[in-house]
């Protein structure tokens, strides 16, 4: 149930609920890889978003999103090594 909440949080951009339900849903469904998609995609850092992209990774290496989410990592960390 945390899970869908924190989507349906992130998803009409209420960052601070979905962050509550999805680290909740992460304590308790570790291995589920749709909390670590979605806790990386609300990730206050590129380095927090990496962490939950690795740890998805690593519970499904093949997932299709994974890429993209490391080049949308990438692009936060050159964005914010311009505006220093």
């Amino acid at each position: 149930m945390e899970v869908w909440q924190g989507i349906h949080a992130a998803s009409v951009g209420n960052r601070p609920l979905a962050r509550l339900h999805l680290e909740t849903a992460a304590q308790d469904q570790p291995n589920n890889p749709e909390v670590w998609l979605w806790l990386a995609w609300i990730a206050d850092s590129p380095e927090h978003a990496e962490s939950c992209l690795e740890w998805l990774k690593f519970l499904s290496p093949q997932h299709p999103l994974i890429p993209l989410g490391m080049q949308w990592v990438r692009a936060m960390r050159d964005s914010a090594r311009l505006t220093l």
